[in-house]
C-alpha cells in the first residue's frame, strides 16, 4: 500500500519514476494475493519516460560519486559505458570545484532542477534508504535528449517510516547533497521545490482518499490483525507530513560535513 502511493506521488509531480499499483496474483489457479506490480527500470520505462533508451543506465547500492567506489556501481545493459566515465566525470566535478562554479560545472553532466526534485521527495516521503541519505536504491540514466545530463531514478519505496522523525541531517549525507547544501543558491532551490511538492500533491483530502482505496485492495491479502491500526498510522503520518516539512524550512536546510564520506553507508 505505501509503496504504491509513494511511486504515485512521483507521478502526480510528473518525475519519471516507476509506475506502481496493486495486482491479485494467482499461480496454477491457486490465489495467492495481492502483491505490488511494480514497473522495471529498463529499455521499455526509458522509452516511456525519457523519449529514448540509448543512454547510460547504472544502478546504485550502496554507492556515491566518489572515484575510489567507481566499480561498485552497477551496468545496467549493454549499451551502457563499462568504464563508468560518465559517472567518474561527475565525482571529478564534486571533487574539483565549489561554490557557484561548482553548479555551472555540474550543470553540464547532471539534470540539477530534476536533482532538485528529486532531493525534495526524499525528503518528503523519509527515504532513509535511498540515495540522499544512505547511497542506496536508485538508477541515474545519462539522457542523449538532454545533453547526456544524468537524472536519478527512485527506487526501493517499500516502507514508511512510522515514527515522526525531524532529524533532517541524514539528507545531506550523499555527496551531491553534501557538497549542494553549502551554496545558497542550491539551498534556495532545495526549499522552493519542497514548498512547490507540497502545494501541489500534498492535499490531505486527496491523500486519505487514495490510502484508503490501495488498503481496501491490500487487505484481501493482510493476515496483520492490527491491521486497521497500522493503516490509522500511515493516515495520521501523510497528514502530519505538511507540518514537518513546514517546520524543515523554517528551522533551514542543515549543512553536510566539510569532508566526504569514508564509508558507503550514512551512519547516524
Amino acid at each position: 500500500m505505501v509503496q504504491t502511493l509513494n511511486y504515485k506521488l512521483f507521478e502526480l509531480i510528473d518525475y519519471p519514476a516507476p509506475r506502481c499499483n496493486l495486482s491479485n496474483i494467482k499461480v496454477n489457479d491457486e490465489a495467492l494475493g495481492t502483491y505490488c506490480h511494480l514497473e522495471a527500470v529498463d529499455q521499455h520505462f526509458l522509452q516511456q519516460k525519457f523519449g529514448n533508451s540509448n543512454g547510460d543506465l547504472y544502478e546504485g547500492q550502496l554507492v556515491d560519486f566518489i572515484a575510489e567506489w567507481l566499480p561498485r556501481w552497477e551496468v545496467k545493459n549493454n549499451i551502457t559505458d563499462p568504464s563508468r566515465a560518465p559517472i567518474l566525470k561527475i565525482s571529478e566535478v564534486l571533487a574539483s570545484y565549489e561554490g557557484e562554479s561548482l553548479l555551472t560545472e555540474l550543470d553540464k553532466y547532471l539534470n540539477l532542477e530534476h536533482f532538485y526534485t528529486f532531493w525534495a521527495m526524499e525528503i518528503i516521503l523519509d527515504h532513509n534508504d535511498g540515495y540522499c541519505r544512505n547511497r542506496n536504491n536508485f538508477f541515474i540514466y545519462f539522457d542523449p535528449n538532454d545533453a547526456d545530463r544524468a537524472t536519478f531514478i527512485p527506487w526501493g519505496l517499500n516502507y514508511m517510516r512510522p515514527d515522526e522523525s525531524d532529524s533532517w541531517s541524514g539528507y545531506v549525507s550523499a555527496e551531491l547533497p553534501r557538497k549542494l547544501s553549502s551554496i545558497a543558491t542550491s539551498r534556495t532551490a532545495l526549499e522552493n521545490e519542497l514548498k512547490r511538492i507540497m502545494d501541489l500533491v500534498w492535499d490531505e483530502n486527496t491523500l486519505i482518499s487514495m490510502i484508503d482505496e490501495y488498503a481496501t485492495l491490500a487487505k484481501t491479502a493482510e493476515h496483520n490483525p492490527n491491521y486497521e491500526t497500522v493503516v490509522t498510522e500511515v493516515k495520521s503520518w501523510f497528514i502530519n507530513r505538511k507540518s514537518s516539512i513546514e517546520r524543515l524550512i523554517n528551522n533551514g536546510i542543515p549543512y553536510g560535513s566539510l569532508e566526504a564520506a569514508e564509508t558507503c553507508y550514512h551512519e547516524e
